[in-house]
């Protein structure tokens, strides 16, 4: 991760949680003290993480997987993408 960009402890009062029309978990990430809203979809969250957690729930996963979501989520932001940034499939690496 590039040196200016940090990760912290999400927002405690912000819970990661699933938004149901979308299908997507929405949680927050911490970018040089400035909280950033992201998510990431449920094709993301099945196929690159669900094999690993043995789960199919999107927040069990999500929870399981926190800080490789978090800092893909950091990554786009570092390479310029803009607030709220959604995780897709393409941006974690094939199992």
């Amino acid at each position: 991760m590039p040196s200016s960009v940090t990760s912290s402890t999400p927002n405690a009062s912000f819970i990661p949680y699933l938004d149901e029309p979308s299908g997507s978990v929405r949680f927050q990430v911490s970018l040089n003290g400035i909280l950033c809203n992201a998510s990431i979809n449920q094709q993301a969250l099945l196929h690159s993480f669900k094999a690993m957690s043995g789960t199919s729930d999107l927040l069990d996963i999500y929870n399981h997987h926190t800080q490789k979501i978090h800092e893909a989520a950091l990554r786009r932001l570092a390479q310029g993408a803009l607030a709220p940034v959604m995780l897709r499939e393409c941006n974690f690496p094939p199992l």
